[in-house]
């Protein structure tokens, strides 16, 4: 059977779900070769794994997979999936974070894991990882805000391990990958197209043109989607005003900060914060 290391559940309100939020942390070790988990009707929120040691068989909606140590694993809340050790290892030891939220899916989108569910080589998570498992046992559901943030820079970490592995097959892949992570690193700066384009190395129509092709959207309103999320997060703790939220994401003028917020998310920051019960 499973030996369970540790689980640690975290009380969630509402206003949690309505955005982005950790449900729980845990780790089990697996011995066993014959111990497997099925949930024909998916969970009730989503759940990432990082395999420590040995490593585990599975399938997510009939698509096969398999996993090793250094690697991630994504289990979708509303997809049939399962999972089990590999036999030829007898053991699999991985740390889970489950997390829920109706931001859950734009995000997975944003960062291009959406349908991904496996990215090997994703050792760089790890440090980060355990500092969001210390922080919530150790102080429990008043780090819960903390460890979201965290969250979102451990799946913005697993992008970017997933990006190198595409960017050793495709051009297209690769020039995608530098950009998201320049405009990822520069959310609090002034951004201009020409700036981004002269990183990458090609020039602003063909980086439009290749960008847009690959995500559906410009580089320019990516970045402006990356800002609103973050935003998102900033908006949920009471001891940042508004001024200082939309310096954080690049926009030093509050009109031009709400009106960027209002056209990615439908509501005003102020209103965002009344909905999330900030007051």
């Amino acid at each position: 059977m499973a030996k369970r290391s540790y689980y640690r559940p975290v009380t969630l309100l509402p206003e949690d779900r309505a955005c982005l939020a950790v449900v729980s942390i845990g780790m089990e070790d697996v011995n066993p070769a014959n111990t497997a988990f099925r949930r024909v009707g998916g969970w009730h929120s989503w759940q990432l794994m990082y395999t420590h040691a040995g490593g585990g068989l599975g399938d997510v909606a009939g698509t096969a997979l398999s996993c090793g140590p250094r690697s991630v694993w994504f289990m979708p809340k509303e997809l049939a999936y399962g999972y089990r050790v590999d036999p030829a290892l007898g053991r699999w030891l991985y740390q889970w974070i489950e997390f829920d939220g109706a931001m859950v899916a734009s995000v997975m989108r944003m960062l291009g894991l959406a349908g991904r569910w496996h990215v090997p080589e994703c050792a760089a998570i790890e440090p980060l990882v355990r500092q969001l498992v210390e922080m919530l046992n150790e102080r429990g559901d008043p780090a819960l805000h903390e460890a979201t943030g965290m969250l979102m820079q451990i799946l913005a970490v697993v992008e970017a391990c997933a990006r190198r592995g595409d960017e050793s097959h495709s051009p297209g892949a690769r020039l995608d990958g530098v950009v998201k992570r320049a405009l990822a690193e520069r959310l609090a700066s002034h951004v201009d197209l020409a700036t981004i384009a002269e990183i990458a190395g090609v020039g602003p129509h063909h980086l439009v043109r290749v960008f847009s092709a690959a995500n559906g959207i410009s580089p320019m309103r990516y970045l402006a989607q990356l800002r609103a999320n973050r935003a998102k997060i900033l908006l949920q703790r009471p001891e940042l005003n508004i001024t200082e939220i939309g310096r954080e994401v690049g926009y030093p003028r509050v009109p031009h900060f709400s009106r960027m917020f209002r056209r990615e998310t439908g509501m005003s920051p102020r209103a965002f914060r009344t909905a999330m019960g900030v007051g």
